[in-house]
């Protein structure tokens, strides 16, 4: 169910200068500096399987699903064990490899239980190899600007709200910006609308790694600002009669 506020007119004399530069800004980020994350996960992936480290990670993360399987994360671990089961079956390695590079948290009980997982050899191998493919990881624009809260910082608290996990996910999120923005942006001014929309989404994304202490996994997209944007938007207009357009249903 969506509702949709269409009571304030968009005035083109006057139009919302930031709103639309916000979009704009989200639409050329995607679509210019993350268009380049497919290639860069490829050269990834395509690295970490010619330095067979597979041989070396795989068994330690069916070891490590089995063990979140018996602590009673039971949903994702076991959907991540039936995908790896059947990238072992199928003999693919790109599958195998995009699982086990894609779960940050593995990485980190990798890095957690190294000496405990594989020989002093094995162990020198990995070492050697393995900071090469996260350096290319390192690059795509997730982890270099994401928010990632066991490496929380003041720029990714900005800087992970301009970047989305999809061309769905972008349209979304600037579909109600737009909505929502022009009219917030009219009654608060330019600047003090860009503070409150910036400062949301900053505040967002300590909520976010307060839930998620320690995590590797790096959060991506504006919807935090926007849901500051729709608690501005009813604090603004309050009990105010308004129409609306109203979706049920929608595909």
């Amino acid at each position: 169910m969506i509702i949709l506020p269409t009571e304030t007119a968009l005035d083109w004399k006057r139009p919302p200068w930031v709103t639309l530069t916000l979009i704009a800004l989200c639409f050329a980020i995607f679509f210019g500096y993350q268009s380049r994350d497919e290639q860069i996960y490829q050269r990834a992936m395509q690295t970490y399987i010619e330095t067979d480290l597979i041989q070396l990670e795989a068994p330690a993360l069916e070891t490590h699903l089995i063990r979140q399987m018996v602590a009673g994360d039971n949903h994702a671990a076991r959907e991540q064990l039936e995908f790896y089961n059947h990238a072992l079956a199928s003999g693919s390695p790109e599958d195998l490899a995009w699982l086990l590079l894609a779960n940050a948290e593995f990485q980190q009980y990798l890095d957690r239980n190294r000496e405990l997982i594989w020989t002093s050899e094995e162990r020198r191998y990995w070492l050697e190899h393995r900071p090469i493919v996260d350096q290319l990881l390192n690059q795509v624009s997730s982890r270099a600007y994401g928010l990632i809260p066991a490496n929380l910082s003041a720029l990714t608290l900005g800087t992970y709200q301009f970047l989305h996990g999809s061309a769905g996910h972008l349209i979304g999120n600037m579909i109600f910006l737009f909505l929502l923005g022009f009219a917030v942006e009219r009654a608060l001014g330019a600047g003090r609308f860009l503070i409150a929309y910036l400062l949301c989404g900053a505040v967002s994304g300590l909520v976010f790694s307060a839930f998620n202490t320690g995590s590797a996994v790096p959060l991506v997209g504006a919807s935090g600002a926007i849901a500051g944007l729709m608690g501005m938007y009813v604090a603004i207009y309050g009990l105010r009669r308004i129409r609306f357009l109203f979706y049920a249903g929608v595909w």
